[in-house]
């Protein structure tokens, strides 16, 4: 049987450990833990903030408040996209902002996108489907349908409310075809080592053309290049395949090269932040 944990715990595990060890999170299950050196300058504010927030839209969404989480969660995402410090913790705190995120959205009644980000999240830190989203009530209920299993398989319900592509060759059938969406942007927090690299993610394509069930099947930057895609993908929406005339679901890979032109690697304490002011601030 299956040990769920509640978010919220993990949370208040953040500032338990200190105000920059938001960012060293690596694993959610069967404990937090702490990794690698807590970050300094610039990078300890924003950790400190970012748990801050984090433990702040914990406590909205346990009272059922939606709006407020939606819009932090929303902000935090681009802000670590724009300044997050890249080790072996970025995942599973990038995981926890889009699980948060998920249950704001659903709670708020956007449960397709509340689904996409809760996806997302197991994508980036698989563990997470070990979490209990019991705490968050009518939150948590509508995503629990999407909780994968181990080997990251949706279950068979969530198979049939996705969409199941048919199992025939792509020859036998026209492939979808995008139609609109803006290209990823390099994400910023890759500039400190000028990271170039390519994200590889597959998504089903609803017989409607748009993005249901997004996987992270490779990305060289890691976690970081993943997300971006996944943020861009979200949004884009496609000429449905086709069989035999009808609409269908059908699976569809993207790759995507993160290139980030003239750059240079900043040198470790030298001056120039990883992170600078994000966009808006």
């Amino acid at each position: 049987m299956r040990t769920e944990r509640k978010i919220s715990r993990i949370a208040l595990l953040l500032l338990l450990f200190g105000p920059a060890a938001f960012a060293q999170i690596s694993r959610t299950v069967p404990a937090p833990r702490i990794m690698g050196d807590l970050p300094t300058g610039a990078e300890t504010d924003a950790a400190k903030d970012w748990a801050r927030r984090l433990h702040k839209a914990d406590e909205h969404l346990r009272a059922g408040e939606w709006s407020k989480p939606r819009r932090d969660t929303d902000r935090m995402v681009s802000e670590m996209l724009f300044g997050i410090q890249i080790d072996a913790g970025t995942a599973a705190t990038l995981g926890l902002t889009l699980t948060f995120r998920a249950l704001a959205e659903a709670g708020g009644g956007d449960v397709e996108a509340g689904r996409w980000d809760w996806l997302a999240a197991q994508a980036l830190q698989p563990d997470l489907n070990e979490v209990s989203l019991d705490p968050y009530g009518a939150a948590g209920k509508p995503l629990e349908l999407f909780r994968l299993g181990s080997g990251g398989s949706p279950s068979a319900a969530a198979v049939r409310a996705i969409g199941i592509p048919p199992a025939v060759p792509m020859a036998q059938q026209e492939p979808a075809k995008k139609i609109s969406g803006a290209e990823p942007r390099y994400p910023k927090a890759l500039r400190a080592t000028c990271g170039q690299g390519t994200a590889r993610i597959e998504v089903t394509v609803d017989a409607t053309g748009r993005p249901v069930h997004p996987r992270w099947l490779d990305a060289s930057g890691g976690p970081v290049m993943a997300l971006a895609l996944f943020e861009a993908v979200r949004d884009w929406r496609w000429q449905p395949a086709r069989r035999s005339g009808q609409a269908v679901p059908v699976d569809v890979q993207i790759e995507h090269l993160f290139d980030p032109g003239r750059c240079r690697p900043l040198k470790p304490g030298g001056r120039g932040s990883t992170r600078t002011d994000p966009p808006g601030r």
